[in-house]
């Protein structure tokens, strides 16, 4: 990870599990599988990432980013807020290989063949001629890959593919171990934008900067105005003399790259200057909605009258910290 040295040690650790948890590139050998549809390359590397050969693995796209409160819809520090346009143009889209198993028995059955797509509500098996069998809500449209019969225990497997664009809830995360969950996306004519008419795609808390320490990202975006000036990929590797913070403004100023932006509303009232520029992010393999469980009549431990933990083992109120954060920032009950 880029300036490393400029993020505190929890933070780091955060990032390398981040890095674990991203949606990362297709394999070319693996029948369930779920990756980012376009990744990218970041524009500020470490020369240690290169020399490890880092490069063709990672996971995240290049986005630009601003650090600026947007209303009330990132009124806490894991609340981020993502700009509509850029999740529908399939900024982040991810797409799933997955298998699933339905079992037919001694029934009659028909089913999709191998090509098709299914649409909305449509069955992927019809038993008896009356029996529907759907697959999980989350299969989007699915394109039918392989059908195939298993006579042991009487069960048509199939392989399917879909895509799911980045929606309310997804949990967002960087090279710096900022993380958040996206509360809301916003439309073009309710978010800020800079000067010549540029809308970020992703908007951070300014709160949450002086609580995690976490100055590497801002060099990093800086860093990254003056890569797309120069149009050359730029090593921001730990404790070198060729860029620090120093340095890095030294040189934007001598280049004349503005390192802060002048931000407006959408009715063209100034709202000052702050920090925006590209950074590079990913999109983690998290669901607030699926983090989250309450169940009315939990199962109860043997020893004391409390619910177990867990949704595996339907346990009873279970809410974590980026799950209420998300809650409060998109002003939910």
């Amino acid at each position: 990870m880029p300036f490393i040295n400029h993020i505190p040690v929890q933070r780091a650790m955060v990032s390398c599990k981040l890095g674990k948890q991203a949606f990362g590139k297709k394999r070319a050998i693996a029948e369930d599988q779920d990756y980012l549809k376009s990744p990218e390359t970041p524009l500020v590397v470490s020369l240690v990432g290169k020399a490890l050969g880092l490069e063709q693995t990672y996971g995240g796209r290049r986005a630009i980013g601003a650090i600026m409160p947007i209303g009330l819809g990132i009124s806490a520090d894991d609340g981020i807020v993502f700009r509509k346009k850029s999740a529908e143009s399939g900024m982040f889209d991810v797409t799933h290989i997955s298998t699933f198993n339905i079992h037919v028995g001694n029934s009659s059955y028909t089913c999709a063949e191998p090509g098709q797509r299914l649409s909305a509500g449509e069955p992927v098996c019809v038993l008896n001629g009356r029996k529907k069998c759907f697959l999980p809500s989350e299969c989007q449209s699915p394109d039918i890959l392989k059908v195939t019969y298993n006579g042991h225990i009487s069960s048509l497997q199939f392989t399917v593919k879909y895509t799911n664009p980045l929606v309310v809830g997804d949990k967002m995360g960087d090279s710096a171990g900022m993380k958040g969950v996206v509360c809301q996306l916003r439309d073009d004519n309710e978010l800020p934008r800079t000067k010549d008419g540029t809308i970020p795609d992703i908007f951070y808390n300014s709160l949450s900067f002086p609580k995690r320490m976490t100055f590497g990202l801002i060099m990093e975006m800086a860093l990254g105005n003056y890569v797309v000036h120069k149009q050359q990929v730029q090593y921001g590797t730990a404790f070198q003399k060729k860029w620090s913070a120093q340095t890095i403004f030294e040189t934007m100023r001598a280049e004349g790259v503005p390192f802060k932006q002048e931000f407006f509303s959408p009715q063209g009232h100034p709202l000052g200057e702050t920090f925006c520029g590209p950074f590079f992010l990913m999109r983690l393999n998290h669901l607030a909605n699926k983090k989250g469980n309450v169940c009315y009549m939990p199962r109860m431990e043997l020893g004391a009258p409390l619910p177990v933990h867990g949704l595996s083992q339907g346990g009873g109120l279970r809410m974590g910290e980026m799950e209420i954060s998300s809650m409060m920032s998109s002003n939910s009950d």
